[in-house]
């Protein structure tokens, strides 16, 4: 009893230079680290060697994918993506497979849709220590005629009351109101 403990680490089955200590510290890990660690430790009587510990390093993960939609031509499409631990990242959207020019930033908005733009689109983040791309979503563009989705509803009022009547609607876009009282506009 009494003795001094020493302490070598090992990765990968050989020493690290100067891990001498009963603790590692490892900083700015990258993927090159992943694997496993055992320590020996020591005395003058005798030397174990712990159990391989593995470290796993991601290199970035896409926590959020972009999500499908299906819209109407004319609208606006607004696709994004996150991504997890050690930025900066730089980004690249595609679609159906291919860089979108200019399109660098996390989230892609596509204004006045057209049916040509219906297709898969991705997003491929990068940082230091690795690449990683996003599902794919789908974005259905239909070039549809109107439907009325919601109202207008019958209403009591008193005389002298203000009442304002609404109306929803889908299809392509634009769209155009025309209000009629006792069927005329």
């Amino acid at each position: 009893n009494g003795a001094a403990l020493s302490y070598q680490w090992l990765f990968n089955g050989t020493n690290l230079p100067g891990a001498i200590s009963n603790v590692l510290t490892l900083t700015l890990v990258d993927t090159n680290a992943a694997g496993p660690y055992a320590a020996l430790v020591s005395n003058p009587y005798r030397t174990l060697s712990t159990t391989n510990a593995t470290l796993t390093v991601v290199p970035l993960t896409a926590s959020v994918s972009p999500a499908s939609q299906s819209l109407f031509v004319g609208d606006t499409a607004t696709l994004s993506a996150v991504v997890q631990k050690n930025g900066p990242f730089t980004y690249q959207w595609r679609y159906n497979g291919a860089d979108i020019p200019d399109q660098t930033h996390s989230t892609l908005t596509l204004s006045g849709l057209t049916t040509n733009q219906s297709g898969s689109y991705s997003v491929r983040a990068t940082n230091a220590y690795g690449v990683v791309e996003s599902t794919n979503a789908t974005l259905a563009v239909v070039d549809a005629a109107p439907t009325i989705t919601s109202g207008p509803f019958n209403r009591f009022t008193w005389a002298g009351d203000s009442y304002t009547f609404n109306v929803g609607a889908n299809g392509s876009k634009p769209l155009s109101y025309q209000w009629s009282f006792n069927g005329v506009p």
